[in-house]
């Protein structure tokens, strides 16, 4: 599978415009390519969550996560998603 994901990143540094346009569905837009980013996302990061539970409801196995926050954050959202993301990525069950 190696070679098709080096195959489609060199199509996308070579056809950004195209490949957006049939990943979007849609052959009517314009499109201007400000940047073509190396995709590698590298992050070392340890985070706790305040509370995470194994539960079943109505049968299906899932994790619910609960946050206490006494002060207003205003990237609460962000950490939610990546919390969210991760628990996930590691436990391979759905976050309530």
């Amino acid at each position: 599978m190696a070679e098709y994901d080096t195959i489609s990143k060199q199509l996308i540094r070579i056809y950004p415009q195209d490949l957006i346009r049939l990943a979007l569905g849609r052959e009517d837009v314009e499109i201007e390519v400000e940047e073509v980013f190396d995709p590698e996302l590298l992050k070392v990061e340890t985070r706790r969550v305040d509370s995470l539970i194994r539960v079943r409801i109505d049968g299906k196995e899932t994790l619910v996560h609960i946050e206490f926050q006494t002060t207003d954050s205003a990237d609460m959202a962000l950490r939610m998603a990546s919390y969210i993301i991760r628990l996930i990525e590691q436990y391979g069950l759905p976050v309530c």
